[in-house]
C-alpha cells in the first residue's frame, strides 16, 4: 500500500509543480505587459512636459527678442 500511496503522493506533487509553473509564468507576462504600458504611457508624460517646458522658454526669448528689436536704444544698429 506504501508504494501506491507514494506514486499518488509523487503524481499529486508533479501536477502541483506543473499547475504552479503555469501560474508563474502567465503571471509574469502580464506584469511585464503591464510594466511595458506604464513606461510607455511615463514617458509619453514627459516628453509631453519637456516639450511645453521648451515651448515656453522659447516663446519667452522670443518676445525678449521682439522687445530688443522694438527698443529706441538699438533702433540706430538694426
Amino acid at each position: 500500500m506504501g508504494s501506491l500511496r507514494n506514486r499518488i503522493v509523487w503524481i499529486v506533487v508533479v501536477a502541483l509543480g506543473i499547475i504552479l509553473t503555469s501560474f508563474l509564468a502567465v503571471t509574469r507576462q502580464e506584469v511585464n505587459q503591464q510594466n511595458m504600458e506604464m513606461t510607455r504611457n511615463l514617458t509619453e508624460q514627459i516628453i509631453e512636459a519637456k516639450s511645453a517646458q521648451i515651448s515656453g522658454w522659447m516663446d519667452q526669448r522670443i518676445a525678449e527678442v521682439q522687445v530688443l528689436t522694438e527698443s529706441e536704444l538699438l533702433r540706430p544698429w538694426i
